[in-house]
């Protein structure tokens, strides 16, 4: 199966969504995509921010934001509102370098391949263990 990959480093990743969740806090993000000012800058794009595309309006961002905001909405978790298209996209993790507590620059440098290797990995899901990460 071939799955998307978000290589980004998200407040949805870590330790962030755990704490709220003990105090019903949710911790998600949006990832939009819409004709604004700043993607009417991408050239040859032809966007005019001005008189959006119906289905690139900025307004079609607003369900997702307020799913995720709402008391029915999940924590953790990147939903993509680009145009009238919304969908869902997981983080994965390979198996990881250790370094050790004296770590440096050099040291990830020398292991970045291995660092970056996504031949192996497993989907960050709600059953996500930080202990597992030997942390």
């Amino acid at each position: 199966m071939q799955r998307m990959q978000d290589k980004s480093t998200l407040p949805t990743d870590g330790f962030l969504p755990l704490e709220g969740k003990r105090h019903n806090i949710r911790v998600n993000c949006v990832a939009p995509g819409a004709d604004t000012r700043m993607t009417a800058l991408i050239e040859g794009a032809g966007i005019d921010a001005d008189a959006p595309r119906p289905a690139m309006h900025p307004k079609l961002i607003a369900p997702a934001v307020l799913y995720l905001a709402s008391e029915d909405g999940p924590s953790g978790i990147v939903i993509h509102a680009v145009g009238n298209k919304y969908f869902r996209t997981e983080t994965i993790a390979n198996t990881g370098i250790t370094l050790g507590t004296d770590a440096i620059y050099e040291d990830l440098l020398a292991q970045k391949d291995k660092l970056l290797d996504l031949s192996e990995y497993a989907v960050r899901g709600d059953d996500w263990k930080f202990d597992a990460l030997d942390i």
